[in-house]
């Protein structure tokens, strides 16, 4: 048997296909590739839904010659749009659908967040004024019209005595760091206050197994979520980026930090004078393995914020400077944290320090 009987192909099996006037964006979303194409090639791409040596595509498709059938096969590999069997593409496709619990729609938006490019300084600020140019901005709270006839009583401390309120009622997004260390204490509190584990909930382990109780709900008690901290000046520690563990409430070596903090999170450059970064970063496979809807992503997404909120009443309450920041740079961090870029993803970081004197925030 020659080399090219053996050959088989099959189309990537995470593709999109969006119409686009008279022909179609084809994306692998995996890779983010996109190319067009016209009827001929999805016909094509239809045929090969499961392994089809070339002959018989060549069978099928006898209204085309062998010469153009094999050059547009030769495009659809080049552009990661069909895979060759025991090649590096099929074995990265073929992980893709062992361990991705959902479907393609899902993936879309999980690898469509990588490679987002984010704007700082003065080019956000042009681009903000374009957007007041082009049109005004949607009214950012609800109407107060008639319809809110209801009083409530005064939320403060007279009314919610527990310290936690004014804690609440201090907390502010601020950006301006001290050159000041960070210390350890500090750093650690705000860690055991997003992920830290408090017990353990043991009835039908032999279904569920043990499931992790923390400061932070977590959809089916999953806990989906570790932390990073990304350290460049905390007390009794070499800058680095750390791995938190939560039911021992230790911190693990990942390695250096071969990056400036700007670097990781969306080319800001308020992040440079930062102590330190905590990054909350995603593991979907803990949850899919329960919750095989594609809804559940939504929910691992939408879960970070219930974490990111500890850490900052946490901060608050030290005195530090703390702000939230979805603005990441998917690929370097993914490098700097060790992750997986199919089954984690780093949703949210929070930046730590000292604040300069005075500052309060927004």
């Amino acid at each position: 048997m020659t080399e090219e009987t053996k050959l088989r192909l099959r189309r990537a099996q995470t593709l999109l296909v969006l119409p686009d006037g008279k022909r179609y964006a084809v994306h692998n979303c995996r890779s983010g590739t996109m190319f067009f194409a016209n009827a001929f090639c999805l016909a094509l791409l239809g045929a090969m839904a499961q392994w089809r040596p070339p002959a018989e595509l060549f069978s099928e498709f006898r209204e085309y010659t062998s010469a153009s059938l094999a050059e547009q096969i030769g495009l659809l590999l080049d552009a990661g749009a069909v895979v060759a069997e025991g090649t590096a593409a099929d074995a990265l496709d073929r992980r893709f659908k062992r361990i991705w619990p959902w479907g393609v729609l899902s993936a879309a938006y999980h690898f469509a967040m990588r490679d987002t490019r984010f704007l700082s300084g003065k080019a956000a600020h042009e681009a903000m004024v374009g957007l007041s140019e082009e049109s005004d901005s949607p009214p950012l709270i609800a109407a107060h019209d008639a319809q809110f006839t209801i009083e409530l009583p005064a939320f403060g401390p007279d009314t919610f005595p527990d310290p936690l309120s004014a804690v609440m009622l201090r907390r502010r997004s601020c950006r301006d760091f001290s050159a000041q260390a960070l210390s350890l204490e500090a750093a650690a509190n705000c860690l055991f206050a997003g992920k830290g584990i408090t017990g353990w909930w043991r009835e039908h382990t032999q279904v569920y197994g043990e499931l992790p109780q923390s400061l932070t709900p977590s959809g089916g008690a999953r806990n989906p979520f570790d932390l990073y901290l990304v350290g460049k000046r905390v007390s009794g520690l070499q800058p680095g980026v750390y791995r938190y563990c939560g039911w021992r409430h230790r911190l693990a070596v990942v390695g250096e930090l071969e990056y400036g903090f700007a670097e990781l999170f969306g080319d800001q450059e308020w992040t440079e004078p930062a102590a330190a970064f905590i990054v909350c970063v995603a593991n979907f496979q803990r949850t899919g393995w329960k919750y095989r809807h594609e809804i559940a992503y939504r929910v691992v997404c939408l879960e970070v914020g219930c974490i990111v909120q500890n850490l900052l009443l946490a901060a608050t309450a030290q005195g530090l400077a703390c702000v939230p920041s979805g603005a990441i740079n998917f690929v370097r961090m993914e490098s700097a944290l060790g992750l997986d870029p199919v089954l984690q993803a780093p949703l949210m970081s929070v930046a730590l320090g000292m604040p300069e004197s005075g500052e309060s925030g927004i």
